[in-house]
């Protein structure tokens, strides 16, 4: 409660696209990564952010 939520979101995209450790996807990681921020923030819940995280992981390797 120390940041506003903009700022908490920003920094978790951010530590959401750089443990993923790949520059040329950083970009994209970001955004879902403040996506999914944005989706925490609205709905209190982690179990759906990483149910999401989950479906996106399945699409990628289903896609791949």
């Amino acid at each position: 409660h120390k940041l506003p939520i903009w700022a908490a979101i920003a920094i978790s995209a951010l530590v959401f696209g750089g443990m993923h450790m790949d520059l040329y996807a950083m970009p994209p990681l970001v955004l879902m990564g403040a996506i999914f921020g944005v989706i925490y923030h609205l709905t209190g819940s982690l179990r759906v952010t990483i149910a999401l995280h989950m479906i996106n992981n399945a699409a990628a390797l289903a896609l791949g």
